[in-house]
């Protein structure tokens, strides 16, 4: 975020970011309540250098948001399909 300089943009970018950070809460949620390990992922502390280049201009932000959200609806339409619980299935349709 430290290298977007497009106000309209940045504020497109914290939306996505508070949108998968939701969800990403909600995910952890599923994971503590069966019991399961909570895998790591990734990690802005550790995966993130802070202090590189800029490395794409603000539109392509835009461009990968737009084409990651229409891939997001396809696996969550067949996330949805294949759901037993009615819990997942509220979560993919949230």
């Amino acid at each position: 975020m430290s290298h977007v300089e497009d106000t309209e943009i940045r504020s497109v970018l914290e939306f996505a970011i508070q949108l998968s950070r939701a969800h990403v809460q909600k995910l952890k949620s599923f994971f503590i309540e069966e019991q399961y390990p909570v895998p790591d992922g990734f990690s802005e502390k550790l995966d993130v250098n802070k202090e590189t280049p800029r490395l794409f201009l603000d539109n392509f932000y835009l461009f990968y948001l737009q084409n990651i959200g229409k891939v997001g609806l396809e696996f969550y339409t067949m996330a949805l399909a294949n759901a037993a619980r009615l819990d997942l299935c509220e979560y993919f349709t949230e």
